[in-house]
């Protein structure tokens, strides 16, 4: 049998709760009381109606995947079975339930609402037995042809393999947060997909914002298209906080992320080809180290989104369109060096990779056909145990 357990175990996702009562106080537990200037009067006539404030409950929940040899579900195992460390301290669970969802509804289950506004959303992504997809579509780090066959793989996808039931959106860098819907309106999502294109390397302005930044050289344009891309991320971890606490999964098609240009695409103006740019060839260990200082950065940022999509039990799926590939630059781009070029090419991928297996999602890279990682990614938040403690660190 083979466990993947997240290894968020160690992370904490701070709940704050307040309940107000009148109960009396347990021996040994401190508690606070906070009063109003009007009713301080009343409260010192008769010190018995003082309200009672709790605060400090930091309880957390995360999901654990357990399958077998062949990637089956293991559905059989109770809480005996599962021990808790969180900074290396045993933690005593205190919830525990097994979130199985099929076609076939559980006998007595509430049945799917409709969705006419932003309440109805989160309401219904708060279900357990709903499952949440948001892709993300990083234009700015895709082929147009990458991006074309992305698109037909995740038509495919999702005509064949969601539930009616599924919440599903999609976000590009520059959506704002307020634009992203979920929707059980699967068709509208397939007829986004179907105009999904790739813009690498394309420095064509689309709307007034990209304008701002047209004319600047194209190691500048890179820089900031990487912060757009990895800011609207650490946003959409934010945004995925709000939507219950089961398993959330992201899909991320992107070919990865870097800080570097090669000599040969850069351009002291963004919309302008490089022309006779003189090649790194004999410069290549140079070149190596200059990209190996640039993407250093990236591992800071990288950081923060997975530790955020941790916090807020959100999976990533990173999906790279490239396909079965072996360098970062095609036939249509001037010719890399090709130590420069295959350097590029893992470095990007592992950004991908990192994403994935730090959030316990799957990088679904090297693969010509993705369905099986995506239906995989459907598997894995259709069966997995939900388990709540009471963290022992201070809130």
């Amino acid at each position: 049998m083979a466990h993947r357990l997240p290894w968020f175990f160690l992370i904490l996702i701070l709940a704050l709760t307040i309940e107000v009562s009148h109960a009396q106080q347990q021996s040994g537990t401190s508690e606070q009381s906070t009063l109003s200037d009007n009713s301080v009067d009343d409260l010192e006539s008769n010190p018995s109606q003082t309200p009672i404030f709790r605060s400090g409950i930091n309880f957390i929940r995360v999901d654990v995947i357990v399958t077998d040899s062949d990637g089956n579900p293991v559905s059989d195992l109770e809480v005996g079975d599962f021990e808790l460390f969180e900074d290396g301290e045993t933690q005593d669970i205190e919830s525990f339930q097994l979130v199985q969802i099929s076609a076939t509804p559980e006998p007595g289950a509430e049945p799917p609402r409709a969705i006419s506004n932003r309440y109805d959303e989160e309401r219904e992504a708060a279900r357990i037995d709903t499952r949440t997809l948001i892709i993300f579509f990083d234009d700015y780090h895709v082929r147009f042809g990458s991006g074309a066959r992305a698109s037909r793989a995740l038509v495919d996808f999702l005509e064949n393999n969601l539930l009616p039931t599924d919440l599903v959106g999609i976000m590009y860098p520059l959506t704002p947060l307020a634009d992203v819907r979920l929707t059980r309106d699967h068709e509208a999502i397939v007829r986004a997909v179907e105009g999904f294109f790739g813009r690498k390397y394309d420095y064509v302005p689309r709307n007034d914002y990209e304008m701002r930044y047209a004319h600047y050289p194209t190691t500048v344009v890179e820089r900031l298209r990487n912060d757009i891309s990895l800011s609207a991320l650490k946003g959409l971890m934010i945004h995925m906080g709000g939507l219950g606490e089961g398993r959330k999964n992201i899909l991320l098609v992107s070919e990865g992320f870097t800080n570097y240009v090669p000599p040969e695409l850069r351009s002291m103006v963004a919309t302008v080809e490089p022309f006779g740019q003189e090649t790194a060839s004999g410069n290549a260990r140079l070149e190596s180290t200059e990209q190996f200082f640039l993407d250093s950065t990236l591992t800071f940022d990288l950081r923060e989104i997975y530790s955020m999509a941790n916090r807020f039990n959100a999976a990533i799926y990173a999906l790279d369109p490239r396909g079965i590939a072996f360098s970062e630059f095609d036939i249509s781009q001037p010719t890399v060096d090709i130590r420069v070029d295959r350097d590029l090419f893992r470095a990007t991928q592992n950004t991908l990779r990192t994403l994935a297996e730090q959030t316990d999602g799957r990088a679904i890279i090297n693969q010509n056909n993705p369905l099986s990682g995506l239906r995989q990614m459907i598997r894995d938040s259709s069966s997995y145990y939900l388990i709540g403690y009471n963290s022992r660190r201070s809130p």
